[in-house]
This record gives structure tokens, C-alpha cells and sequence, in this order.
């Protein structure tokens, strides 16, 4: 089947396979191939240490791709295929198959500006992240990098709803048991991520600052909080890289500035004052939280959000 490469980086180089996808009874699909050959050894020549990363990142991807809440999960990209496939040389590489995205990742969605998006598909969009997040949380998993680049985006199923976002890149996931195991032994588990979207306790994670293992989710919710704006303003803004308490001020003029409908954009000001808190202590760990605010029949009413909220900045 003939491929064409549409992208990669480092550790991997990304080929579109729509032949592929259609033998797996689906209408597109992308190559990912691991930046690594297979041999009679472990690894077959090369940089050693930096082929045993790249085998790392991959097993860490079929970790969550497999997971079972997390394989059929609407919210999640889907993994069609793993396999072995055979280099010109000879050896093997390690494939992901999975789907295409209709639109390509939210980042480049969102700052393109090529499509029209409503009021109400921005809600839509940051509904279907924090239910993909929520499930990866559930499996005892923290993804380790939730940004618009690691967010697909397709076209919706749903009549009433034109499009579908779902949470893709899990090179960089962390078990939360892995991470509690690894601190019983005196060690500790780096959240890495990315510098820009990450929150502000990643700064210096060694010693007495390092990032205790019940804390890790909340790493990502503060970058889910940094979508909510991407999405709601349409571009990225440099300001919010800033890791101090003024993010959470530019976010609550972010939503109010947004096209959001006029009912609902109290209950986003809320669900923002819970994931973009400096203190992580104060910031939401459970996402079925944000999820119950945000569904129809709470942004109608007064309810959940603004009750966490004012609980959590301490007002009455």
C-alpha cells in the first residue's frame, strides 16, 4: 500500500495510510512509526539510549491506547493497529495505526481560522476534552502533556453537532501507581510535558518541591484550563505561559470576552477558577466536577461550579 509522510519529530515519523484504514473498515488512517529498527538484538545499531526512549514512548502509548476505559472511549484517539513492519533494510520498525483526524490537531484547528466555529462548538470542544481527560484520570493515569497540539479534532457523528475532539499522544502518560511505587522507594517521577502549557508547580520539581504522585492529575488540569482558553479566544496567547496567579485574572476576561452565549458563560468563569488555580491544592482534581457544570441542565441552573468555586476561593 503506497503511503506519504505528513509529519513527525524525533522519535517518530507519521505516514498516511487511508489504504490501511480502509482494509480495518475505516475511512482514513495514519502510520506511526517508531524512529527505531529491530534486529536480532534489542536494537539493531544506532544511538543506543536514545532508541530505548523511543521504544519507552511507545510502550507508554500502547499503555493508554489499550487501556480498556480508555479504548472505546469517544474522547480518545483510536488505535486501529499494531504491528511490525519491514524497513528497506531489512529490519523491523514498530507501528501504530490509527485514525485520521477529519481537521488535524485543535492547535492548528484553531489558529488556521479556515473553519467556522459557533459559540456553541467551542463548549462542545472543551466538553469533549475534559470527558477524554476524566477517563484517562479514572484509569489511574495522568497524560502528562494536554495541549491544543495532542487534541484531535473530527468531524461529529452527532446531527447536532459539528464537531468531535478527542485527546491523542500519550508518550509522555504516567501511571499514578507507577509514580506512588517510585516514591515508597525514596525516587520521584518527573512531570514534563511542555514548558508553555504546563502549571506552575512543574518549575522546579526536585527536593521539598518535588510533585507528589496524588498530585500529578492536577498538572493536567491546570493545562486543560489553558485549552479552555485556546478555545475560547481562538489563538494562543503568550501571557498565559506566565506561572503566576495573573493567569487566572486573564482567563475569566478570556471567557467573558468570548462569543459564549450570555447563560452560560458565568458557569465557564467558574470551571476556570477551578482548574487555572495556582495553588494545585485548591485546584479541581476531579473532573466530574467541571463535567456536572457544564452539562445543560446545570449551566441552567445555578449550581455545581459556582458551589466548588466559592468553596475553594473561600468566598461565602
Amino acid at each position: 500500500m503506497r503511503t506519504t509522510k505528513i509529519g513527525g519529530g524525533s522519535q517518530f515519523t507519521v505516514y498516511d495510510d487511508t489504504g490501511v484504514g480502509r482494509y480495518l473498515n475505516f475511512p482514513s488512517a495514519v502510520m506511526k512509526c517508531a524512529n527505531v529498527e529491530l534486529g536480532d538484538e534489542l536494537v539493531a545499531g544506532g544511538d543506543a539510549n536514545r532508541d530505548q526512549k523511543v521504544l519507552d514512548t511507545l510502550q507508554r502509548e500502547l499503555v493508554a491506547l489499550t487501556h480498556p476505559g480508555l479504548r472505546q472511549h469517544a474522547n480518545i484517539s483510536r488505535l486501529l493497529l499494531y504491528d511490525l513492519i519491514t524497513s528497506s533494510s531489512g529490519k523491523s520498525i514498530p507501528t501504530l495505526v490509527v485514525e485520521r483526524a477529519t481537521f488535524g490537531s485543535l492547535y492548528d484547528f484553531l489558529e488556521r481560522g479556515e473553519h467556522t466555529i459557533t459559540a456553541k462548538d467551542r463548549a462542545d470542544i472543551c466538553n469533549d476534552v475534559t470527558a477524554g481527560l476524566s477517563a484517562i484520570h479514572k484509569a489511574g493515569i495522568v497524560h502528562g502533556d494536554v495541549k491544543a497540539d495532542n487534541i484531535l479534532i473530527f468531524e461529529s457523528p452527532e446531527p447536532d453537532k459539528q464537531f468531535l475532539a478527542k485527546i491523542s499522544d500519550f508518550g509522555s502518560i504516567i501511571t499514578v501507581d507507577d509514580a506512588k511505587e517510585m516514591e515508597k522507594r525514596g525516587g520521584q517521577v518527573r512531570y514534563n510535558g511542555t514548558k508553555s502549557t504546563n502549571a506552575p508547580e512543574t518549575v522546579n520539581q526536585s527536593g521539598r518541591d518535588a510533585i507528589k504522585a496524588e498530585m500529578l492529575v492536577r498538572c493536567d488540569t491546570y493545562s486543560l484550563g489553558l485549552v479552555y482558553l485556546h478555545v475560547l479566544a481562538g489563538r494562543w496567547e503568550r501571557d498565559w505561559e506566565g506561572k503566576d496567579d495573573r493567569v487566572l485574572e486573564l482567563a475569566i476576561d478570556v471567557v467573558k470576552s468570548s462569543d459564549l452565549l450570555q447563560e452560560v458563560y458565568p458557569q465557564f468563569c467558574e470551571v476556570v477558577g477551578m482548574l487555572l488555580q495556582y495553588d494545585p491544592i485548591k485546584r479541581c482534581a476531579d473532573l466530574t466536577t467541571v463535567l456536572e457544570a457544564l452539562t445543560p441542565n446545570q449551566m441552567s441552573d445555578n449550581n455545581v461550579a459556582i458551589r466548588y468555586a466559592r468553596g475553594r476561593l473561600g468566598n461565602p
